[in-house]
């Protein structure tokens, strides 16, 4: 197993760190697309291409070519009802997510230490870019974005709120956790919880709620089962901290439109303003789902209006059998699950890539709580999402590489089985066991 050519390493941390970057000052959204998309198609290609055939591999069961071409087939009744822009873009979603797992697949089985490094780099210039967006905004330099109407204040680089809050919960997890490796100094560790803390604040600043929410519940899962017991009350008493601090300035509260609780709720409906609609949006989902289960209706051809709201169902998974019917997003869900499965199991194996599986695992549980949150995360908007993939491919490619880890979510997830271990290989798997 060679190691990653360095110019291969650092295309794919140049694309990774500013994927979520929509526009730049300067840079319209109509350039930056493109670069981006042509950057994403060189990086993946060079990591194809320069493997050779014999150590290329693809992965099988959920994660390989049969089960991604399962996920289109099975929304093919949804997309014979679209137009074929909006059935080219879905299509385009289901190959891009397949291209990026693929490719990190490939990256940690080959050289699992330049996948740290581009994890690691990459989620630290995101995060500068937070930081950064933060200090524009409060400094009052008026920037206007290419590609969004709303003020700099409001969108940082990510042309809306949501777009930059989620992009960035979605790099948190890789600054908290390498913020707690043992084998980096302290001032690497401090300017790693630094990016982190300016991650949330970037985060509360846009007033990007689902975000914020994804990126509390990842810190609470990785102070609970990953931090030593002397840091989880320390650990979680800062959690908490910082999570009561962005409601005390007015203007952050005006932001996460914390003002618009009720205050006598009588019904499940009395929430639905201050949720943006969501509440509203997704119990008219149910109802389209229950008219057309199996088929669906169509990409774009039901929304969510509630007064109050925004005219799409802000609910990956009630967007997604909405439109294509049930079995497409129940088919991703299964690798979902196995993908959290694995990384778990990866999580306690004690060597110098567990951080990495920690960081991928806690990037798929970020993932997960946007999507019942937003309408296209971690499926349907790529370039927010790229880390969401790269980090499943992670977990592919590391599970690949520890077959004593298997058990019986490895054949769903690899389409291998678990190999037989004699005596020696069982002893040895339990040593790794953290």
């Amino acid at each position: 197993m060679g190691p990653l050519p360095r110019a291969t390493s650092w295309l794919l941390t140049l694309y990774l760190g500013t994927a979520p970057v929509q526009w730049l000052p300067g840079v319209h959204y109509d350039w930056l697309a493109p670069f981006k998309v042509l950057l994403f198609v060189v990086a993946v290609g060079m990591v194809f291409v320069g493997t050779s055939r014999t150590r290329l591999r693809l992965p099988g069961g959920l994660a390989g070519p049969l089960g991604f071409a399962a996920l289109a087939a099975l929304a093919v009744p949804g997309l014979a009802q679209s137009s074929l822009v909006l059935s080219a873009g879905y299509v385009v979603d289901v190959v891009s997510g397949a291209a990026m797992l693929w490719c990190f697949y490939n990256v940690a089985r080959l050289d699992p230490d330049a996948a740290r490094v581009i994890v690691d780099r990459s989620a630290m210039i995101l995060a500068a870019f937070g930081v950064l967006a933060l200090i524009l905004a409060f400094a009052g330099l008026g920037l206007q974005s290419s590609c969004s109407t709303a003020s700099f204040r409001d969108t940082a680089f990510g042309c809306s709120r949501t777009a930059w809050s989620g992009g960035l919960a979605l790099y948190l997890p890789v600054l908290v956790v390498f913020a707690f490796r043992r084998d980096i100094g302290v001032l690497r560790r401090w300017l790693y919880l630094a990016l982190a803390a300016g991650g949330l604040a970037a985060q509360a600043g846009v007033g990007g709620r689902a975000g914020l929410v994804a990126s509390f519940v990842v810190v609470a899962v990785f102070v609970y089962y990953f931090m030593p017991r002397r840091w989880k009350v320390l650990g979680s008493a800062v959690a908490l901290l910082a999570a009561t601090a962005v409601t005390i300035p007015t203007t952050l509260s005006e932001q996460l439109r914390l003002d618009e609780i009720p205050k006598n709720p009588t019904s499940l409906m009395d929430w639905n303003y201050v949720s943006s609609g969501r509440i509203g949006g997704a119990l008219q989902a149910a109802a389209f789902i229950a008219e057309r289960p199996l088929a669906g209706h169509g990409i774009g051809a039901v929304r969510a209006e509630f007064r109050g709201g925004r005219p799409e169902i802000h609910n990956l998974w009630l967007k997604w059998a909405a439109y294509c019917g049930v079995l497409a997003p129940l088919l991703f869900l299964g690798l979902v699950i196995v993908l959290l499965a694995q990384a778990r199991r990866l999580a306690r194996v004690v060597d110098g890539y567990r951080s990495v599986a920690v960081a991928s695992g806690l990037v798929i549980v970020a993932g997960l709580v946007l999507s019942m949150l937003e309408p296209g995360t971690p499926f349907g908007e790529f370039q927010n999402n790229a880390l969401w993939w790269a980090a499943a491919g992670l977990i592919v490619g590391m599970a690949s590489q520890r077959p004593e880890l298997g058990g019986r979510w490895r054949r769903w997830l690899l389409g291998e089985k678990q190999p037989a271990r004699g005596p020696k290989q069982a002893a040895g798997a339990q040593t790794c066991a953290a």
